[in-house]
């Protein structure tokens, strides 16, 4: 079983999808959404996804620091 991680900015536009940012600076509230899983019980790997960007591995390297910081090590 695999969590996919990733980070967004809303949409304005209903029914829209919203935009894919890196990890950290969207609108995912990373503190409650890894105590929601935690709660879960489930056992879970996670895996920082991206999709968009001209430079994915930078920020995947970035999203685990902004994530360590947080005191969070997926």
């Amino acid at each position: 079983k695999q969590i996919h991680i990733k980070d967004a900015v809303l949409t304005k536009t209903h029914g829209e999808w919203g935009t894919e940012v890196p990890i950290g600076t969207g609108d995912v509230d990373w503190q409650a959404f890894f105590e929601a899983v935690r709660n879960s019980g489930l056992d879970v790997d996670f895996c920082i996804e991206r999709e968009a960007g001209d430079q994915r591995t930078r920020d995947i390297t970035s999203g685990l620091i902004h994530l360590a910081s947080l005191g969070i090590r997926p």
